[in-house]
């Protein structure tokens, strides 16, 4: 309804309105047309209400306006404190105000205003030192009813201090808050109740900065956490602290520029850090984050030594030990996943020991990390996901979105890939996060599935400018351009793409085996290459890469005759891609490689597997792969089912010409530049047969030379 009386109405109005007008058409009306839809009290209401309290008697009017000041929902227990009224008296108040409709009982024995306007309202007719003083009043009973403030009660007394004019207290009732909430692992409470808190604190919060940087370095908002860590650090230094306090916050700046994927200037920190400080239970804390650093960093020596350094010491808090822990899981599952899942499992006990909400939500992340790369069950990771929502752990958040798209891609859901790598890439241009040239990988690699070439190059040509210098990234990004060229039936554009890919990831050794470019390269250098087979360049661990590098060893025993062993290996191959959940588009791919190297060296029954997989590849629309299966099955001297004389869809221009699907397929490379050879090879026909289209092609387009068919094809073709 709001929407539909003003189009600008935003998330945030929108929750004011449901939370004040409580779906009351009229009051949704009039608070959209005044200034502040927050405290505006309806006229109409108002007048209503105030008619309503006038036929109570005083001391109900007099408990009205203390629960008023007490909140939406009241604790009656406290309204003989706050209005000094018996508790006999409280209480005929109290049916009296249910009489007249301003306030009723709640399941759980409490009561609460009919109507959060109505509480506004009682709250507009009271004088403002009559409100102050209720406050105050307030204030004091709930503090001797929650000597510990626990739970909402630390909110309610820091709305009740402001309330009454007292903003010191209310600035350290809502620290307190804070605390408490980051301790918990609710990052966004904490974040907002110590935003607060600073508001209201002035020039004195650097205990206030030091309990945000904290919170923010946690939740992963790196921007923001630089910024308050770097005005907590100019303010330390100019008050004179404490060495160590300087420390902690270098250390905590260094965390923050970790998480951005700036390791030079969380090095730098660090380095500051240690020269600040000798007490042991930091250095251990300098140790574990420099051992994340130097992990992201792919210098894996000193991440493994300074992990063990950390977890080893006899002053190593939880959450030190978790951290190391985490790290050493990380190096392990390059090589060996049982292991890591090992030490995963042991810090997220550790966390849950020493009540880490946090830490223990990030050793389930990695847990569900592990788990789907071999399952590929996104269920999973959607639960880890919820849980780091959950906390505000934005951070972890995109992490777990990257490999939801990663694992979409490998399923081949092209549309939910899409949506989790959007989802990646937003949160990591707001906070600053390190997951967004990642994400913009994986989201072209899931556009180029759904054949948006223009929106794949440009994700990938951004994501290179992002971090030029960042080899991996390098080898992820011509390892994306591959697979487009795989889609094309262009194995050898493939392999030159996927050398360079090789040749990007041998300049700095990282984390490449999770990446399916290295099981790619192996089986098309394989059955491309047949001088020189490779070995793998890294351990292989990954289900993908398991199932591809399966399918290069078929190839190279159906290469030196042993057609009973290739067999084996392709069924093995194949069974590692399918169960237990398809590895799709990598798996066809992959069997159409392998079939073709199948039928040039006599082994195996590649029509048959082409046969099989062609309806497939037709259904997703790839055109290319389907032409060089029906080649295969051609050359196999098998018939091939068509569904026209060639593959493409007739554009209407080029069907008002009289052009067929076959000399669409041709039209399409000629645009692409490709040589009569070039098309006669992609297209598993004759070089005759091309030139014959090409000549065809000429005529019905009215062009004279090549680059003008080149040219009408640009045009006819469409973008």
């Amino acid at each position: 309804m709001a929407r539909a009386c003003r189009a600008d109405v935003g998330a945030d109005l929108a929750a004011v309105l449901d939370g004040r007008a409580g779906g009351v058409p009229l009051f949704v009306e009039e608070l959209l047309a005044a200034e502040d839809p927050g405290s505006h009290v309806p006229d109409g209401l108002a007048d209503l209400l105030a008619g309503r309290v006038a036929t109570l008697p005083a001391p109900a009017r007099r408990c009205l306006d203390a629960a008023a000041v007490l909140g939406e929902r009241f604790d009656w227990r406290l309204l003989p404190a706050v209005t000094a009224l018996p508790d006999a008296d409280v209480a005929d108040a109290l049916r009296a105000a249910v009489g007249a409709g301003i306030v009723e009982t709640t399941r759980d024995d409490g009561f609460r205003f009919h109507h959060a306007l109505g509480r506004d309202a009682v709250l507009a007719a009271m004088l403002p030192p009559d409100r102050a003083e209720l406050a105050r009043r307030a204030l004091t009973a709930v503090e001797a009813a929650h000597p510990g403030l626990e739970g909402t009660w630390c909110d309610v007394a820091a709305d009740l201090a402001l309330r009454g004019g007292d903003t010191a207290r209310a600035a350290a009732v809502l620290v307190e808050a804070g605390r408490r909430n980051l301790a918990r692992g609710a990052l966004g409470s904490a974040e907002s109740v110590l935003g607060r808190a600073r508001e209201l604190a002035g020039e004195d919060s650097t205990e206030i900065d030091e309990l945000l940087s904290r919170t923010l370095v946690l939740a992963g908002k790196t921007a923001a956490a630089v910024v308050v860590t770097t005005r907590m650090i100019d303010r330390l230094r100019a008050d004179g602290a404490a060495a160590a306090r300087v420390a902690t916050a270098e250390l905590r700046l260094a965390e923050a520029h970790t998480t951005a994927g700036d390791w030079a200037a969380a090095e730098q920190h660090l380095d500051r850090a240690r020269r600040l400080t000798s007490d042991p239970e930091l250095r251990l804390q300098i140790a574990a984050t420099g051992a994340r650093v130097a992990l992201d960093d792919s210098r894996f020596d000193d991440a493994r030594r300074l992990a063990h350094e950390a977890l080893d010491g006899a002053d190593a808090a939880p959450d030190v030990r978790c951290a190391a822990l985490t790290v050493l899981g990380r190096i392990a599952r390059r090589d060996d996943p049982a292991a890591a899942e090992e030490l995963f499992t042991r810090a997220r006990r550790t966390a849950e020991a020493a009540g880490l909400p946090v830490a223990a939500a990030r050793a389930a992340e990695e847990l569900a990390i592990g788990d789907v790369q071999e399952s590929l069950r996104v269920d999973r990771l959607s639960e880890a996901r919820a849980r780091a929502a959950a906390l505000g752990d934005v951070g972890v958040v995109a992490v777990l979105d990257l490999q939801a798209a990663a694992i979409h891609n490998s399923r081949w859901e092209a549309e939910a890939a899409v949506a989790a790598a959007e989802r990646c890439i937003a949160a990591s241009r707001r906070f600053r996060l390190a997951t967004l040239p990642k994400g913009l990988v994986l989201g072209a690699v899931a556009h180029d599935y759904l054949a948006d070439r223009a929106t794949s190059d440009a994700w990938l040509d951004e994501a290179l400018a992002l971090a030029p210098d960042d080899t991996h990234l390098r080898g992820e990004v011509s390892g994306a351009r591959a697979y487009r060229a795989i889609a094309a039936a262009d194995d050898t554009r493939a392999l030159a793409l996927l050398d360079e890919a090789m040749a990007s990831f041998a300049a700095r050794p990282n984390e490449v085996t999770g990446s399916p470019v290295v099981g790619c390269w192996l089986l098309v250098r394989t059955a491309l290459d047949p001088a020189r087979p490779p070995g793998p360049p890294d351990p292989i661990t990954n289900r993908w890469n398991r199932g591809l590098a399966r399918f290069a060893d078929a190839v190279v025993l159906g290469r030196a005759g042993n057609a009973r062993a290739a067999v084996a290996a392709f069924d093995d191959a194949d069974a590692i891609l399918r169960e237990p959940v398809p590895v799709g588009w990598f798996r066809l791919q992959a069997r159409r490689i392998v079939a073709g190297a199948a039928l040039a060296d006599g082994w195996g029954d590649p029509a048959v597997w082409a046969a099989q997989d062609l309806p497939v590849l037709e259904a997703r629309g790839l055109d290319r792969s389907a032409a060089a299966l029906r080649g295969i099955m051609r050359r196999a001297g098998v018939a091939v089912p068509r569904r026209g004389r060639g593959d493409a869809e007739v554009p209407q221009p080029l069907r008002a010409l009289g052009v067929t699907s076959r000399e669409t397929d041709v039209l399409l490379l000629v645009a692409e530049g490709c040589g009569n050879r070039e098309i006669a090879e992609r297209l598993f026909l004759s070089p005759r047969t091309v030139e014959k289209h090409v000549e065809r092609l000429l005529a019905k387009t009215g062009s004279q030379r090549r680059a003008e068919l080149v040219a009408a094809a640009t045009r006819l073709l469409g973008p």
